[in-house]
This record gives C-alpha cells, sequence and structure tokens, in this order.
C-alpha cells in the first residue's frame, strides 16, 4: 500500500488553512491532525474501532480546534483567529479549574485514608494488638 502525501495547498477549511499559516513545518503533524479531526466530523464521526479510538484521542488532545471544526461544519461559519484564541484561553482555564478540583478531590481522599487508617490502628492498639 502506497501512502500518498499530504496536500496542504488544497486544503479546504479556513479554520485550518489559518492554523497552518501560524505553524512552521517542524509541528506540521499538528495540521495533519486537524485534517483526520475534520474528516471524521465531515463523516459524522469515526466508522470503525480503530478510528473511533484515533477520534477520541485527537478530540481529547485538540478540545478547542475541535469546537473551532464543529462550527465550522455544523453552523457553516469559519472561527475567526481572534475568537480561537478566546476559546483556547477558555479552554485553558476550564482545565486549570479541573485540575484543581482534582487534586483537592485527591486531597482530601487521602486525608480521608489516612483518618480512616488511623482510627483502624487506635482500636488495634486498643484491642491489645502489638504496634
Amino acid at each position: 500500500m502506497q501512502h500518498t502525501p499530504i496536500q496542504y495547498d488544497e486544503v479546504k477549511s479556513p479554520f485550518i488553512v489559518d492554523r497552518l499559516r501560524e505553524t512552521d513545518w517542524q509541528h506540521h503533524a499538528y495540521i495533519a491532525d486537524l485534517l483526520r479531526l475534520a474528516r471524521y466530523i465531515e463523516r459524522n464521526g469515526p466508522h470503525s474501532c480503530a478510528e473511533a479510538l484515533q477520534y477520541r484521542q485527537l478530540q481529547a488532545h485538540y478540545p478547542t480546534e475541535f469546537l473551532a471544526l464543529e462550527i465550522e461544519q455544523r453552523e457553516g461559519r469559519s472561527v475567526p483567529t481572534e475568537e480561537f484564541q478566546r476559546m483556547k484561553e477558555e479552554q485553558q482555564r476550564k482545565r486549570v479549574a479541573e485540575d484543581t478540583q482534582r487534586f483537592q478531590n485527591e486531597q482530601q481522599a487521602r486525608r480521608e485514608q489516612q483518618r480512616s487508617l488511623n482510627a483502624a490502628y487506635a482500636s488495634w492498639r486498643t484491642a491489645g494488638g502489638r504496634a
């Protein structure tokens, strides 16, 4: 099977063209990923298990780009660079808030686990168990 190179000069998506213009060649995989993501959106999702795995991975790795491509496909309008930057900043704030909440939940769970272990140890000692 012969691999066909990506024809970047034939990209139709205004959003991807804007990202291409901002991207150095050494990061061309980013544009290739956006093209894959756009193809899945155009086709109304993946059509196999392997595609589903790749689609979910791309969607998770590029959440803001996914939203912008969805807007472009579903609403038929291009997402200007300024709007994309605002979306990206909002996504970053959301990610920081989620990470902070997750960290706080993990800390709370550790404290509760330690309290439970301390109570079990105290009960053990009260019952005559050795340290």
